[in-house]
């Protein structure tokens, strides 16, 4: 997936009002010179994204810089000094960059877009916490500077314009054609769009879901682009491994990134507190979607357990989020605020894990079992990509989210 390592380049000095970087392609070879113009994000204005075509201009801001490139196939990437001549590093940069304005003009500091925050790292006190409460809310697991790209990803995946070319596994909800009071929901965008892709797979947030699971490695088994505009309903109380039959072990760990602020009132997620340790693991016939009362599912099951029923609503800023074990009960209210509540979801199983094809009837299994091989209960690291594992391997050809 990566395009081909560059040496540094150089680039003319500026008095560029905003400087960023510049973006490369994979298929984009033999690439030695382009204009780049610096598109402000609306939103997040001391922020910059930038596109760079096969040597033509792009016009969609009035900052431009030039770049040579000396590498016919990829793009050297790094950070523009001082305002000064050169790219600091070289890279092998296969997405969109992203830089950040540092007052009215250079220096300009920034990373990879497939960086996201750099190299996340759990603590302690938020172990303990996963541990006890089957889920941990915390801050800082997506980048500021991503926020206006990811959501224009949304815009464009829900359009049904997918920029690989290749369709997600799943399109519950399309502009134009789905129901405006759903909550809109991909699965699997990553195989649709590489910033999403560069988002959700991720090696440190693959390294956290296995540490907090206690596994020796994470893959990723689907992502989920959730998209909750002012006004639409609710998402039933669910546990994620009930819909796991298809694959030993039945197993799942999930990272849950908000891209919006979020708020009890605007339908962000909600976990039942301990609900992973009930010991009934029967799950009732419930709907998902849009469901009359969102938390009855729940509720029932805290009775038979004879458990206090305690929901935690995750009221993060844009860019943070929560880890959850595979057996906590979650779901979300309807958004009764003025706002969008967008998120980005990644579900990861051991990576260890194989097809079990008594199950391919069941839950999701029908979706994904079509990615088995007839006579091979290995699951294709195409499809499933292991993220992170303890003796440092990792799928060939992610990209390598470095740190900051």
């Amino acid at each position: 997936m990566a395009a081909g390592r560059a040496e540094a380049v150089i680039v003319e000095e500026h008095d560029a009002e905003v400087a960023a970087f510049v973006v490369g392609r994979d298929d984009e070879s033999a690439v030695h010179a382009g204009m780049a113009a610096g598109l402000v994000d609306e939103e997040a204005p001391q922020f910059v994204e930038v596109s760079l075509g096969p040597g033509a201009p792009i016009e969609d801001g009035g900052t431009l810089h030039r770049a040579g490139v000396d590498e016919s196939e990829g793009l050297a990437g790094g950070v523009v000094v001082g305002g000064r001549e050169r790219f600091a590093g070289s890279g092998d940069h296969g997405g969109t960059l992203v830089g950040r304005r540092i007052g009215g003009r250079g220096p300009v500091s920034g990373h990879d877009a497939r960086m996201g925050t750099g190299a996340f790292r759990l603590t302690d006190d938020q172990a303990a916490a996963f541990v006890r409460d089957g889920f941990v809310v915390l801050d800082g697991l997506v980048d500021p500077a991503l926020f206006g790209p990811l959501r224009r990803c949304f815009d464009r995946l829900f359009r049904g314009e997918f920029e690989t070319g290749v369709e997600p596994d799943e399109v519950n909800w399309q502009e134009g054609e789905g129901d405006s009071t759903l909550t809109r929901q991909i699965c699997n965008g990553w195989r649709a769009d590489r910033l999403v892709a560069a988002t959700v797979l991720r090696a440190d947030l693959g390294e956290a879901i296995a540490r907090l699971a206690g596994w020796p490695g994470a893959r990723i088994i689907q992502d989920n682009l959730l998209w909750k505009p002012p006004g639409a309903r609710s998402l039933g109380f669910h546990r994620d491994n009930a819909y796991l039959p298809w694959y030993r072990p039945q197993e799942m760990a999930t990272c849950w990134m908000a891209l919006d602020d979020t708020s009890a009132a605007g339908g962000t997620v909600e976990f039942a507190r301990g609900s992973h340790r009930w010991p009934d693991q029967g799950d009732s016939e419930a709907e998902f979607h849009a469901p009359q009362d969102h938390r009855t599912v729940v509720a029932e099951a805290a009775a038979r357990n004879g458990a206090d029923l305690d929901i935690v609503p995750v009221e993060v800023d844009a860019g943070g989020g929560s880890f959850h074990h595979g057996w906590t009960w979650h779901g979300s209210g309807a958004n009764d605020t003025g706002t969008d509540r967008r998120a980005l979801v990644m579900h990861c199983a051991n990576s260890g894990a194989r097809f079990h094809r008594p199950g391919f009837g069941e839950g999701n299994g029908p979706i994904y079992s079509r990615y088995a091989q007839p006579d091979d209960d290995a699951m294709d690291e195409a499809h499933f990509p292991i993220l992170w594992r303890e003796d440092g391997y990792r799928t060939p050809g992610l990209t390598d989210p470095g740190s900051r």
